[in-house]
């Protein structure tokens, strides 16, 4: 098949439950990308178990295929019904019976009924209360509109990316663990002193590298992390595939050092501070528009070709034909055809 490497969705624990789907709330929105991660030490339980992951690896370094996690960084998922009372965090408008009457026994289970939306579950929600939502990961860990917690910004680094809670990356103050991990009997993280949410971040993602020998990582949302959080992320993870590879010779495919790739809106073929930061390559957002002129002439590529030739001395690039952060390149390609009749 030609294939060499597996990048496969964040596979940590995310949110649980659902969130209203869609600007009209039409449907149950569930964290199936693994972009809305709430543990970073937990596998998800619909990615499988340990022993799954550990068999996916061995199996695909076996045929000598890497495996690349997707991580993030830069945010956290939005709050669930099913981890508030999980979890015990937020606060409702409901008190006594009415939240059983309203929610049911598992708040989860909530359907809208007629005049509703998915996203009328917000309306049962007290997101002004300070106490409850200082249960949920504390003022050290994010900035959100909710309760009492610092507000986003409005540059990329602080801003609140699609309402989600942003990570405080740049922290450079202890923070200890999130604070609802105490209501969290299955995490393993462990408070380590003097840490700062980047420094676990970078510790929990390194340690599945440690423990299973993941190759690279393609890291989402960079510009949206400061380029120094991204240098730290790969100076432990490339340490700890030697440490890997080094106690497991025999899994080990050979000596190539942990390859890390990033995500960056807009960013096209040129060898910007990213790659000063950790990052191996980028990927390349301009290559579908322009392999989309290879559905009438491959000749046409011609001159894409050449300038990336031309280009990349001395860097690379990941360039692919389809990507869930633009469209399917076969949409592009029915649509260009579509012009011609």
């Amino acid at each position: 098949m030609g294939v060499n490497a597996l990048w496969i969705s964040a596979p940590f624990e995310q949110i649980h439950g659902w969130v209203g789907g869609g600007t009209k709330g039409d449907f149950p929105h569930y964290a199936y990308h693994g972009y809305y991660t709430q543990d970073w030490t937990n596998l998800d339980a619909n990615m499988g178990n340990e022993a799954d992951l550990r068999t996916l690896v061995d199996s695909a370094h076996q045929r000598g295929i890497r495996i690349l996690f997707d991580v993030v960084m830069n945010h956290t998922g939005y709050a669930t019904l099913a981890d508030m009372q999980e979890y015990q965090f937020g606060a409702l408008y409901l008190s006594g019976d009415e939240v059983k009457k309203s929610l049911g026994e598992r708040w989860s289970d909530w359907k809208p009924a007629a005049g509703q939306t998915w996203h009328s579950f917000n309306d049962y929600i007290n997101f002004s209360d300070k106490t409850g939502w200082d249960k949920w990961w504390g003022k050290n860990w994010i900035r959100t509109d909710i309760g009492d917690y610092d507000n986003p910004g409005f540059d990329d680094l602080t801003m609140s990316l699609a309402f989600l809670p942003d990570i405080k990356t740049e922290s450079t103050t202890a923070s200890g663990l999130p604070v609802f991990y105490k209501n969290k009997m299955d995490t393993h993280a462990k408070a380590i002193d003097g840490y700062t949410p980047r420094d676990y971040l970078t510790h929990w993602l390194s340690q599945w590298v440690r423990d299973y020998g993941i190759d690279g990582f393609r890291v989402d949302t960079a510009k949206h992390v400061e380029l120094p959080a991204w240098q730290q992320l790969k100076t432990e993870a490339s340490a700890a595939l030697r440490e890997w590879k080094k106690a497991n010779p025999d899994k080990a495919l050979d000596d190539k050092p942990f390859w890390m790739t990033g995500e960056a809106w807009g960013h096209g073929v040129m060898q910007s501070d990213y790659y000063r930061h950790g990052f191996d390559a980028m990927i390349n957002f301009d290559y579908q528009e322009q392999a989309a002129k290879a559905v009438d002439c491959l000749a046409q590529m011609d001159t894409t070709w050449q300038q990336m030739a031309e280009k990349l001395q001395g860097f690379n690039v990941l360039s692919y034909l389809s990507s869930h952060d633009t469209r399917l390149f076969r949409e592009g390609a029915t649509k260009q055809q579509s012009y011609y009749y």
